[in-house]
């Protein structure tokens, strides 16, 4: 335990990635993040930012909220000082402390450190981004810590779990590019496919050969080629044209827009 992440630790993180792995909701996903850091983590408190997030919109999801923000609060929060706005933006291969990006003074001179002082108790705040510096908005968590900088295992602790973050938000994005149709959830039509399957599935539909979707998943091309097996069984499908567009059908899918190259 010398970096402050124990044997413990670590097998439940592996329990938190199997149960990442055999997800179909992505919004449960953030909360299951959350729950485990705030258990790992006693007196901390997580917020979650997976879309756009300005002053006056975006979704905050937040644990614990010991009692309802105001307006005033809730935009205060949104501003994301000092790691967006005009602060630094939270970059994507390390940590981030809300202190010694602001600076100790202007950080305790803030409104922020007012306001999730007041919420969470917490005194200072530690960011990591999602999304590895692509396209579209910033994706993230904000770490509410009850100390100056956050603990030796506190720091230790995310950045152990930063990379299966990482895969989460990968994982959440998938499942939202091949979510049903409305028509087929209502009638639950799966046609049996797990939720592994799905995304493979989605990545079949992108014109991925087996190897990058392997590396996409962090699986083997052996792997990927058995959940392909399964899906073929599950559709009845010969192959990867056919299989895609039985899918669109089904509403497995989403269906193409203005047409897909296959």
């Amino acid at each position: 335990m010398a970096d402050g992440v124990s044997a413990r630790d670590d097998a439940r993180l592996l329990d938190l990635a199997a149960e990442v792995l055999g997800s179909s909701d992505p919004d449960t996903l953030w909360t299951r993040a959350g729950a485990e850091i705030m258990d790992a983590l006693p007196g901390t408190a997580v917020l979650c930012k997976d879309d756009e997030w300005t002053e006056g919109s975006g979704r905050v999801f937040a644990w614990p909220v010991p009692r309802q923000p105001t307006p005033d609060q809730l935009a205060c929060i949104r501003r994301g000082h000092p790691f967006t706005g005009g602060g630094a933006a939270i970059p994507g291969d390390r940590l981030l402390v809300a202190s010694e990006i602001a600076g100790e003074g202007a950080w305790r001179d803030s409104e922020t450190y007012d306001v999730t002082r007041a919420l969470f108790g917490t005194s200072d705040v530690i960011g990591l981004r999602l999304d590895e510096g692509s396209p579209g908005p910033v994706r993230g968590l904000l770490v509410h810590c009850t100390g100056r900088g956050g603990t030796p295992r506190e720091r230790a602790y995310l950045a152990r779990m930063r990379p299966l973050l990482c895969g989460m938000d990968r994982h959440a994005a998938l499942l939202r590019r091949c979510a049903p149709a409305p028509a087929a959830r209502a009638e639950g039509d799966g046609r049996g496919l797990t939720a592994r399957e799905i995304t493979v599935l989605a990545l079949l539909a992108e014109a991925l050969p087996a190897h990058a979707i392997g590396r996409q998943l962090g699986i083997s091309v052996r792997t990927v080629h058995k959940h392909v097996e399964n899906i073929y069984r599950k559709l009845r499908t010969r192959d990867r044209l056919e299989t895609v567009l039985l899918a669109q059908e089904a509403g497995l899918l989403p269906a193409p827009r203005g047409g897909r190259k296959q």
